[in-house]
C-alpha cells in the first residue's frame, strides 16, 4: 500500500495485477494478465522484440496510457523517459531540466548540482537549444530529467537508443546509481545488455517471462579528485557532482581505482562491495 505521504519503503513503487491490453474490440491482447512489482532500490529490465508490446506496457506504468484490464498501482513520485521527444521545442536543455524540476516542486541549489553532474557525465552542454540537438543528446537531456533525485519511480524506455558506447555504458551507471539512492527502476531495451539490473524479464506473446542475471560482484565507489586528477584514473566515472566522483567498476578492477586516486592526491569516501547475483 502507499502511504498518504509518498511511497512506503517496504511495499513496491509499481504494481501491475492481471493487466491486460487490447486496441479495438475483438482485436488480441498486447498485453495478456501481466503481473509485475518493481521495488525501491531495485532496477527491472524488461526485454523483447519490436511490437512485443514493451513500450504499451511502460506507458501503462507510466499512466499515459490505460490498460483494458487489471490493476495498476504507482506509489510517489514518478518520472518517465520516453523513447524520443523534444525534437520541436525551444527550450535548452538547461532551461528544460529547471521546468521540469519545478513542476516537480523543486529547484533547490541540490537540483541544480545534480543537473550540472549528470549534464558533465554524459558530455551534454546544458546551453545548447533541444532543437538543434542531436538524437543522441536530446537522448541524454531526457535520461537527465529521468535520473534526477527526487523521484521515487523511474520508467525509462530504450536509454541506450543513439547513444554511443561510451554514452551507453555511463547511462547505465546511472541508471544504477538511481536505484543506490532508493528508487524504484523499470527500463525497457532491445539494446546491448549494460544494466546488469536485479531482474530481467522478457515480454513473450503478451506474457513475462523471467530471465536470468549474469552474475558478478560490483564495487561503489566514491571519491574526491581535483579536476586534473581524473585523467589518470583508469575507469569513467557514472556520476561527477562538483569534486566528488562515483563509480561502479568490477569488483576485479576496484583495487586499481583506489590506487589511482590516491596516486593522484584524491580521498576515497566509500566502497561499498554489491552481493553477487
Amino acid at each position: 500500500m502507499c502511504t498518504s505521504g509518498g511511497a512506503d519503503r517496504a511495499s513496491p513503487r509499481l504494481l501491475l495485477e492481471g493487466v491486460v491490453k487490447r486496441y479495438g474490440r475483438g482485436a488480441p491482447p498486447v498485453l495478456r494478465g501481466v503481473d509485475l512489482a518493481v521495488r525501491p532500490g531495485s532496477v527491472v529490465e524488461l526485454r523483447g522484440g519490436n511490437g512485443a508490446g514493451k513500450s504499451t506496457l511502460l506507458r501503462i506504468a507510466a499512466g499515459l496510457a490505460r490498460a483494458t484490464g487489471g490493476r495498476v498501482q504507482r506509489c510517489g513520485a514518478v518520472a518517465y523517459a520516453p523513447v524520443a521527444a523534444l525534437e520541436e521545442s525551444r527550450f535548452t536543455a538547461h532551461a528544460y531540466l529547471r521546468h521540469i524540476l519545478r513542476l516537480r516542486g523543486r529547484w533547490t541549489p541540490a537540483d541544480r548540482s545534480a543537473v550540472r553532474g549528470l549534464a558533465e557525465s554524459l558530455g551534454l552542454d546544458p546551453r545548447a537549444r533541444l532543437a538543434r540537438l542531436s538524437t543522441g543528446s536530446r537522448k541524454k537531456v531526457l535520461l537527465v530529467q529521468a535520473l534526477l533525485p527526487g523521484a521515487d519511480l523511474v520508467l525509462i524506455d530504450e536509454p541506450f537508443d543513439g547513444l554511443d558506447a561510451a554514452a551507453a555504458e555511463t547511462s547505465a551507471g546511472l541508471i544504477r546509481a538511481a536505484a543506490g539512492r532508493g528508487a524504484a527502476v523499470l527500463v525497457v531495451s532491445h539494446g546491448p545488455e549494460l544494466l546488469a539490473p536485479d531482474r530481467r524479464l522478457s515480454l513473450r506473446h503478451g506474457r513475462l517471462v523471467e530471465e536470468a542475471v549474469a552474475a558478478g560482484a560490483r564495487v561503489a565507489v566514491r571519491v574526491r579528485l581535483v579536476e586534473g586528477g581524473r585523467r589518470t584514473l583508469p575507469a569513467r566515472p557514472m556520476l561527477v557532482n562538483g569534486d566528488l566522483l562515483d563509480f561502479s567498476v568490477p569488483e576485479r578492477e576496484a583495487s586499481a581505482l583506489l590506487r589511482a586516486t590516491l596516486d593522484a592526491g584524491g580521498e576515497v569516501l566509500r566502497v561499498e562491495r554489491r552481493a553477487e547475483r
